[in-house]
């Protein structure tokens, strides 16, 4: 992120990452064996990504380079010849382009009369959570070791704003394809987990013991096999 800030400072036309991996794959390659190396992304892809919990890029680092026309090439610091190109003129995929997942959250339900002050207590605390909203309830998950002082938090959420708080959570995130398709695949391959849909992505909610099992299935299907959804 900061590498990307000196570059927008300095009028750079793009910024090279160099880090222990030549680039971004289509899943983390220590849990699925046929995650592909991806050349190319977008913006709103690499962005969806590293929300979602990739690792090589971080998602503010991505909002910086597209607000200022930055192109990232994410590079192996030890192995030179592959990277992955992010920028603006990446042709997006028509299907589902990555599965991520993420462990180790902290999921939250709080009735939508507390949600203003939740909201505010999270901002103070320097987090900026993407939410649901369905009837009076919503819901959101967070990393606690990204809390400044998750305890205190926790409690403030619980008492002050009514928050059931389950911790051990994880996301699995398909980004990109379409919508319709993709949460129908995920029904099929992993019925009755919680499904969430947003333009670009479709992510599931699960306990985090089942996150890694989730990935290697839904990659296998969705990105790695031979003919994903549209």
């Amino acid at each position: 992120t900061t590498a990307i800030a000196m570059a927008a400072a300095l009028g750079a036309s793009h910024a090279e990452i160099y880090s222990d991996v030549d680039g971004v794959y289509s899943a983390d390659p220590r849990v699925a064996e046929d995650a592909r190396h991806l050349p190319e992304l977008t913006y709103d892809e690499m962005g969806r990504m590293a929300a979602a919990g990739a690792k090589v890029l971080h998602a503010k680092a991505v909002e910086l380079a597209r607000d200022a026309g930055i192109a990232i090439r994410a590079r192996s610091t030890f192995r030179p010849g592959k990277e992955t190109h992010v920028h603006d003129a990446a042709a997006p995929a028509r299907t589902p382009r990555a599965v991520v997942g993420a462990r180790g959250l902290a999921e939250i339900a709080l009735p939508r009369r507390a949600f203003t002050g939740a909201l505010a207590l999270l901002a103070e605390a320097g987090l900026d959570v993407p939410f649901s909203a369905t009837g009076d309830r919503v819901a959101l998950a967070l990393r606690p070791a990204h809390a400044p002082d998750w305890p205190a938090l926790r409690r403030a959420l619980e008492e002050a704003h009514e928050a059931r708080i389950m911790d051990a959570r994880g996301t699995v995130t398909i980004v990109g394809g379409g919508r319709a398709p993709v949460a129908a695949a995920v029904e099929e391959l992993v019925p009755g987990v919680t499904l969430e849909c947003a333009e670009g992505e479709v992510r599931l909610r699960m306990d985090d013991a089942s996150v890694d099992d989730a990935v290697r299935v839904l990659h296998a299907r969705l990105v790695g096999g031979e003919d994903p959804p549209a």
